[in-house]
């Protein structure tokens, strides 16, 4: 029993021991763990200042000479008067430059009665309206009432039976006559007394047949007449002062 005792004695002695030891060690290990964290945390922060640092190096030289550059553009500029309002003529000219038709050398822009297709009476043309001195082709005016259904039609065919083909390609449309400031390409008019005549043509006639009456409608078939003329046929423009 003595023997057994003292085994057992011994026994609870070391394990007494390790269990002590395995709490020093666990304590041990929450202390490395701690220094580890702190560790870590003042590596962040020195990784941190230190990129701060290099990129305030960096941005500071920049700045630095970006307020070195500004005086002498500004210099340059106040120093280079002539060379400003040099610059300044060719923008107001570049301004006050548009494009202008070529016309042909028959055509004379100074003389709108020689943008019609008739000049004169001679035998097979008759007049539009009465007393109005605007001849068409009267085949062709019979043909236009004939085939149309409506003014816009009408409108589109005696067109071309009362100015000529080069007139129509280079001419202005009724709203770029009326509104010349609107437009990019200057060009010259089509004879207005003649425009007057066919547009009171056709609503006399539309009236007659009991058609639907839209001036505007009208006007902008006449355009479209004249901007379907331009496409089919090359128009040589060039640039020239307002």
């Amino acid at each position: 029993m003595t023997q057994m005792g003292s085994n057992l004695y011994y026994s609870c002695e070391m394990s007494k021991n390790l269990q002590s030891s395995i709490l020093e060690t666990a304590d041990t290990y929450k202390k490395l763990l701690k220094l580890g964290e702190r560790l870590n945390s003042l590596e962040t922060v020195e990784s941190a200042e230190s990129f701060s640092s290099t990129v305030a190096q960096k941005i500071l030289p920049l700045n630095e000479e970006k307020k070195s550059r500004a005086p002498k553009r500004a210099s340059s500029i106040s120093h280079n008067p002539h060379s400003s309002r040099i610059d300044e003529e060719l923008l107001n000219k570049k301004r006050t430059m548009r494009w202008k038709v070529v016309l042909p050398a028959e055509y004379d822009p100074n003389d709108t009665e020689r943008t019609l297709k008739c000049k004169k009476m001679v035998p097979g043309l008759k007049e539009v309206l009465p007393e109005k001195g605007i001849y068409v082709n009267c085949a062709k005016l019979m043909h236009a009432k004939r085939v149309s259904g409506d003014c816009k039609t009408l409108e589109s065919l005696v067109l071309e039976e009362v100015f000529s083909k080069i007139a129509l390609t280079v001419c202005s449309t009724w709203h770029e006559t009326k509104s010349p400031n609107k437009c990019w390409i200057e060009r010259p008019p089509l004879y207005l007394a003649a425009w007057d005549i066919l547009f009171n043509y056709v609503l006399r006639f539309g009236s007659q047949q009991d058609w639907k009456i839209d001036t505007e409608e009208i006007i902008k078939a006449m355009d479209n007449k004249i901007y379907e003329i331009r496409i089919q046929t090359d128009i040589l423009t060039e640039r020239c002062m307002l």
